[in-house]
């Protein structure tokens, strides 16, 4: 009976809550529309919200319902009509306009309606023509053609500035350099104060040819190439500030133009001058990306190319002595920024790394025979491999896989001479690194398991070959003393074993590989025998042969069998 009372009492309060519960929502309701009218509830300066409990979550049964699609975002098409009309157009016809006018000028000449003052004159009135116009354009939002406006008026001074010292002979030397750094001044300033990278290329390579636009009485390799090289490093430093890509590969391309040109033509048997031009853009370029990464991607690809570039010209400029000390001294260098960056920032380590194992190898290569040096270079290619893989650089892993490969196609070219050679012990040390390649590629994680086990059973393969093929060189320079017969029976009994030592191997470690392997070696061997051996060994040989592969077969036979069983 208690417990029918306590029950009672349990659901009218029950009954209480929900009621009090009911009448709080609905205050709660009047609150919230007040607030939203912009009134003021009594209630609701002293009532504050509870803070909210966060629901545990509870399965739904509609988990297992497909999520609805989220609409695809369709890429706007191109205005061709307006890429056209707004940009393309007037940057090709501004070209043409410039042809046009230099035509007028010279049928004017011709027909001696203006002399070269005049026509000088009339230059730069029209490059201050196409000076206004080209503001007023930029000022009224039609970038496009103010663009091309302005960069064709920094065009005609250079070429206004270039006839009235070179074709006429008006001014000398002294007065239209400061010209002409003015001009190439006014187009970086349009440049910067318009943020134009349009404009900033087309100044960019109208610098470059200030020299060939001047001409002095003695003209200096020197000169040349100071001043190519000092405007490199301020178009370089403007690109980066301004994040200019294109002006950044412009930029480093061109230089290598001009100083190619200017060594073709003004060189004088100079050419260390020109090669140590190109040092200092690589240094740049070094210091730019390591410490100034505007758009680290592109500056990792223009370092490591400005590398290989530099090596080139280096090799052409210099003497092999000097040569070895500039790769050696480069080599040092991205040592010590590996070690250094190896402990503060590891993103820098791919270009470093790799600059590193490129200057070692060009530099043994340059001081050694490459069949001397190559299972040395094998050792570097592992070493270079396993460096990428800790730093995390596939740069730096297909340069040493790019080492590795190259020169252990060196090796298999060339056959050794003589047993304990150097050409033997590259040998070794190449079949020696195939099996270090297969732990390596164990631990390359960014691969695929499948892929990855694909790869090692190529690799063992391959191991297998070059092992068969390193034998069949050995007993062939160890019977060389001894009769032919003698000899092609040793290779084809060394073949026979070494074939049974894979069915064995497969076989007890379950391993597929080296099962077939042995087994297709062995009938390659049978072959050998019939097909070859029978027209030079004698009686007994055969005999001996035969005998000797038919009980190395029925052994691998009964390995097979007890291997099954």
């Amino acid at each position: 009976m208690a417990d029918l009372d306590k029950l009672e009492e349990i659901e009218k309060r029950v009954d209480e809550l929900r009621k009090e519960a009911h009448e709080l929502k609905i205050l709660i309701h009047s609150i919230k529309r007040q607030a939203y009218m912009g009134e003021q509830h009594p209630l609701s300066e002293t009532i504050r919200p509870a803070p909210a409990v966060p629901k545990p979550e509870v399965p739904s049964h509609n988990q297992n319902q497909p999520k609805p699609k989220k609409p695809v975002q369709r890429n706007e098409s191109i205005d061709w009509e307006k890429q056209i009309g707004q940009v393309w157009l007037p940057r090709i016809f501004i070209f043409v306009l410039l042809v046009g006018v230099m035509w007028a000028f010279k049928a004017a000449s011709d027909y001696g309606l203006i002399n070269e003052p005049v026509k000088i004159l009339l230059g730069y009135l029209a490059s201050g023509l196409l000076i206004y116009l080209g503001l007023k354009q930029m000022k009224k939002k039609r970038n496009a053609l103010g663009q091309v406006l302005l960069g064709g008026s920094v065009v005609t001074l250079l070429i206004v500035t270039f006839a009235m010292h070179v074709l006429y002979g008006l001014v000398p030397f002294i007065i239209t350099f400061p010209l002409n750094i003015g001009w190439i001044a006014l187009g970086i300033y349009f440049a910067n104060h318009f943020n134009s990278q349009a404009l900033a290329v087309v100044t960019a390579i109208g610098g470059y040819l200030i020299p060939f636009l001047i001409e002095s009485e003695n003209p200096s390799a020197l000169t040349f190439i100071v001043f190519e090289t000092i405007y490199y490093g301020a178009l370089l430093a403007f690109a980066i500030r301004k994040k200019f890509n294109i002006v950044y590969h412009v930029a480093f391309a061109f230089l290598h133009f001009t100083l190619l040109a200017g060594a073709i033509f003004q060189s004088n048997g100079e050419l260390e001058l020109f090669a140590f031009a190109i040092i200092v853009q690589h240094l740049f370029l070094l210091v730019s990306y390591l410490y100034y990464p505007s758009f680290e991607k592109e500056q990792l690809g223009i370092v490591f190319g400005s590398f290989l570039v530099m090596v080139a010209w280096c090799r052409v400029s210099f003497q092999i002595v000097p040569f070895e000390w500039v790769v050696l001294f480069f080599f040092v260098l991205y040592v010590g920024l590996s070690i250094y960056f190896w402990k503060t920032r590891k993103g820098k380590l791919p270009a470093v790394l790799s600059m590193a194992s490129l200057s070692i190898l060009t530099y043994l290569i340059s001081r050694f025979q490459i069949e001397d040096i190559s299972g040395l270079l094998v050792i570097q290619g592992l070493l270079s491999l396993y460096l990428g893989m800790l730093a995390g650089s596939k740069l730096k892993q297909a340069v040493g896989a790019f080492i590795y490969f190259g020169c252990s196609y060196v090796i298999f070219l060339i056959q050794f001479e003589e047993i304990l050679s150097i050409q033997f012990l590259n040998w070794l040390i190449l079949i020696g690194s195939l099996f270090v390649l297969k732990l390596l590629i164990k631990r390359m994680y960014w691969m695929k398991e499948d892929a990855k086990d694909s790869l090692i059973k190529v690799l063992e393969v391959i191991t297998m070959l070059l092992i068969l093929v390193f034998i069949t060189l050995v007993v062939g320079k160890l019977t060389d003393p001894l009769s032919m017969s003698i000899g092609y029976m040793t290779i084809s009994i060394t073949w026979a074993l070494y074939a049974f030592i894979g069915i064995v191997v497969g076989s007890t470690k379950d391993y597929k590989p080296f099962r077939v392997f042995g087994l297709t070696l062995l009938f390659i061997t049978l072959g050998k025998l019939i097909f070859f051996d029978l027209s030079y060994v004698s009686i007994f040989i055969r005999a001996l042969l035969f005998m000797g592969l038919g009980v190395i077969g029925i052994l691998g036979s009964r390995v097979f069998y007890k291997s099954k069983k």
